[in-house]
């Protein structure tokens, strides 16, 4: 092989290593996670030990444990969550009522956008706890995963924590 061949194939290899670098999920903001990051699994090159798989809210649909400064009303359906990464849209059950609206994830940052509910009456302890929950949901600044729960913040203050949802309705 000729130098000029040997630099050719250098050339051509470094390209095909900066596009497989490239993001497939097209341009993104500057200080933007890249979707993929969220979605894929961490993988391990080889030799390296494995990485730590960082549990994603979006991946989960959520259901309430606790709500800050509230008792659960025993044998009642408890609220939901659900975060949906394609839409930006975040959706659920508040008690009596289905929600949903939009909201903004970040590394550590979480907010709701306007939350829209539908308008059925239901028990006053039930009502209590759907405004309860849409009221935390206003104030939530940001979120942490702590023991397998997901945890919305205001501050350092966890306001809703939430296990993952079983499948069945």
């Amino acid at each position: 092989m000729t130098m000029s061949m040997i630099r050719r194939v250098g050339l051509v290899a470094a390209t095909c290593l900066l596009a497989a670098c490239g993001d497939a999920d097209g341009p993104r903001e500057q200080g933007s996670e890249p979707r993929s990051a969220r979605e894929a699994p961490l993988r391990a090159m080889p030799g390296e030990a494995a990485p730590v798989m960082v549990q994603v809210p979006e991946r989960n649909p959520w259901q309430v444990a606790s709500i800050s400064g509230l008792s659960l009303p025993s044998g009642a359906r408890r609220p939901t969550l659900r975060l949906d990464a394609d839409s930006g849209q975040a959706s659920g059950f508040a008690g009596v009522n289905d929600f949903g609206g939009s909201y903004e994830l970040g590394a550590d940052h979480l907010s709701f956008g306007a939350l829209a509910a539908t308008r059925m009456g239901g028990p006053p302890e039930l009502m209590t706890l759907e405004q309860t929950y849409l009221e935390a949901l206003s104030q939530v600044d940001g979120w942490r995963m702590h023991d397998g729960q997901l945890q919305l913040l205001a501050g350092d203050t966890a306001l809703v924590s939430f296990v993952p949802r079983s499948t069945d309705p």
